[in-house]
């Protein structure tokens, strides 16, 4: 039963291995050791440490079903006892394994992960090694039911540290030759390194996942937010990669630049940035519209329809006196 149960964990193991490749991380593996006592009818051995130390080693699978919930498999190998005095204790091997629903208080972004859980499972028992005359047997009991709890501190993407309490009670009331009011019972003191497996699936590489990607189809390179969208660090709906301006916040239309004065040019490109001017001329106004700037036009109240020169004057080529038009 023994080799069964350690080639059906092994045979666990390796098919996680296989479908983490297409999951988001879902599944986790883990290496545990620890500490057994015993509590029954020779007595209470709970966080009991005048006890002989009882150790095991395990592993562990466990799916992820949501935020706040997996599903986890644990199996261990070692031994239980008791000792009541010389004549009256136990010793044998146990094996056990437990499926439980776990139920973590934080989300999975948290560091520390405290939690609680609840299942059932079973343990098999050996004590032909240590057993007296006529006493040697081998057992397999319902575990029913398994529960506990503990903390998972997240080291990395990949490794957590585990500490877990694991109360196991049996369905049966003589694994320490004693059969009377208290049915046996086990708690597993454990700790454990544990190993999240799977590859993200990011289409966009921006590394954050498709399922929490708001953003999926972000150019490659450009730096994004948690939820996969690219940064708008002045916010005026511009991310920064195409943003002209990326310090002050702007105009969609201007390539998220500013314009004070509303002629639509950008602040960065207008000569005139305080008063509303024209395109031709960079922003600056031309009241007479002889399209000479007012801030260079010497004669600002030009008839329309007058030719001038540069300075805005209306032209007399034959210098009489009198311009050109009149």
């Amino acid at each position: 039963m023994r080799k069964q149960l350690l080639m059906l964990l092994t045979s666990c193991l390796i098919a996680s291995g296989l479908s983490a490749q297409t999951a988001d991380k879902k599944w986790n593996i883990g290496l545990h050791g620890g500490a057994t006592q015993y509590n029954g009818d020779l007595g209470q051995g709970f966080y009991d440490f005048d006890q002989a130390f009882y150790g095991f080693g395990g592993v562990s699978i466990s799916r992820y079903l949501g935020r706040h919930f997996d599903l986890s498999l644990l199996g261990t190998m070692g031994e239980a006892g008791f000792i009541e005095n010389s004549s009256n204790n136990f010793r044998v091997k146990m094996t056990t394994a437990s499926l439980n629903l776990r139920f973590n208080l934080t989300g999975p972004e948290a560091h520390v992960r405290p939690y609680i859980f609840g299942g059932a499972g079973i343990a098999m028992w050996d004590r032909s090694d240590w057993a007296r005359v006529g006493d040697e047997d081998k057992r397999t009991d319902y575990a029913l039911p398994s529960f506990g709890g503990g903390f998972n501190f997240r080291l990395g993407e990949t490794v957590n540290l585990q500490l877990q309490e694991t109360f196991m009670l049996t369905n049966k009331d003589d694994i320490d030759r004693e059969a009377a009011d208290n049915n046996d019972g086990f708690l597993l003191h454990t700790v454990g390194l544990t190993f999240n497996l799977g590859k993200m699936k990011d289409a966009d590489g921006d590394g954050v996942s498709d399922k929490k990607d708001k953003c999926p189809d972000t150019p490659k390179g450009v730096q994004v937010d948690n939820k996969g969208c690219p940064v708008d660090s002045d916010k005026d709906g511009v991310a920064d990669y195409m943003d002209e301006c990326k310090d002050v916040a702007g105009v969609v239309a201007l390539k998220g630049c500013p314009d004070k004065d509303g002629d639509g040019i950008a602040d960065k490109d207008d000569a005139c940035p305080d008063v509303k001017g024209l395109v031709v001329l960079k922003g600056c106004p031309d009241a007479d519209g002889d399209g000479v700037a007012d801030a260079s036009d010497k004669c600002p109240d030009t008839k329309a329809g007058y030719k001038v020169d540069a300075s805005g004057c209306p032209m007399d080529n034959d210098k009489d006196g009198l311009v050109n038009e009149e």
